[in-house]
């Protein structure tokens, strides 16, 4: 009898084993995960040189993925000060990608600098910011609005403060009367 029970047990391992190992996978038949490694809600970072703020970016979720590029796929707000640490402009944007291989922002969506000083805005719908040169281009059509013109063209490069910029491409102005 316990020779009998011991062929059934056996005869029900075997039948459990081979089924699980029909089951498995090969490590080249499993996808890999490419997704975030990393989500964070409400997040804001600074950027300082020399103990003062230089910058800072708001975000309501990013992501930051395994190979170090961060997604900001709810918009981006970033707030950009002067020498004396007052806010010279901000840029905000519907959604940003950081590319960390090239220390590079792509901006999309709604995208608009305000210079607060000067009281210019810039608006398009991509836009690229490199911290390490402090510069922010464009090769998508834009608009500038001053208090006294508006300014049309494709192309723009221009400091990340606002303070300076040159369309590329001037394709017309409109004289606003005052």
């Amino acid at each position: 009898m316990l020779r009998k029970v011991f062929l059934i047990a056996f005869a029900l391992h075997s039948c459990l084993l081979v089924s699980c190992m029909e089951n498995q996978r090969t490590l080249d038949q499993m996808q890999q995960y490419d997704g975030p490694l990393v989500e964070i809600d409400s997040v804001n970072t600074i950027f300082s040189d020399s103990s003062v703020v230089r910058v800072r970016m708001f975000g309501p979720k990013q992501l930051e993925f395994e190979n170090g590029d961060r997604d900001f796929p709810k918009g981006v707000r970033v707030e950009f000060f002067g020498e004396r640490g007052d806010s010279s402009s901000v840029l905000t944007a519907n959604h940003a990608h950081y590319f960390k291989d090239q220390h590079m922002y792509k901006v999309t969506g709604n995208v608009i600098i305000r210079s607060i000083g000067e009281s210019k805005t810039m608006k398009t719908e991509e836009l690229f910011w490199k911290p390490g040169s402090k510069r922010v281009y464009t090769e998508k059509s834009l608009t500038i609005t001053t208090p006294d013109k508006i300014l049309l063209g494709e192309g723009l490069d221009a400091s990340e403060d606002f303070t300076y910029y040159r369309i590329l491409k001037p394709t017309g102005s409109i004289l606003l009367n005052q």
